[in-house]
């Protein structure tokens, strides 16, 4: 009786622990800047600065989405990253930072951001930017959540 405790406690053990293990794995990361619709199409043909590699463009929010705007880098032909344009340390919609480059400046509380993958890099900010899903065809790129 006293061994077929032991392996139930020791078999429910290894339950909960697995349990554990496997929600842990599927936790999203939570940003500070608020879900906004970001549904966004960019013709490379007309925005042609976004097919040099290094290059980033931003677009305001209105009528383009986000909650501070976006920011649309090229890292290499056919490779781009978007990110919101909204300070994660600030977190209001005019807290914008200000893309060159590859380097994003908030001019609030002076963070920097590196735009290959919205990381801080330098200042208070210990969040990265809200990264947008981009989709590259046709010389189009489609920006959305």
């Amino acid at each position: 009786m006293k061994k077929t405790l032991k392996i139930f406690v020791a078999f429910l053990f290894t339950v909960v622990l697995l349990i554990s293990f496997v929600t842990s794995c599927t936790e999203s990361i939570q940003y500070r800047i608020p879900y906004v619709v970001v549904d966004k199409f960019i013709n490379l043909n007309t925005t042609n600065e976004l097919l040099v590699s290094g290059n980033s463009k931003q677009y305001a929010a209105a009528p383009y989405g986000g909650f501070g705007g976006l920011i649309v880098c090229c890292l290499s032909q056919g490779n781009y990253v978007a990110f919101d344009a909204a300070c994660p340390n600030e977190a209001t919609s005019t807290a914008v930072v200000k893309a060159d480059g590859l380097i994003a400046t908030c001019p609030v509380c002076k963070s920097k951001f590196l735009l290959m993958n919205g990381t801080p890099i330098s200042g208070p900010c210990k969040s990265s930017l809200r990264p947008y899903r981009v989709i590259y065809g046709d010389n189009t790129l489609y920006v959305k959540n």
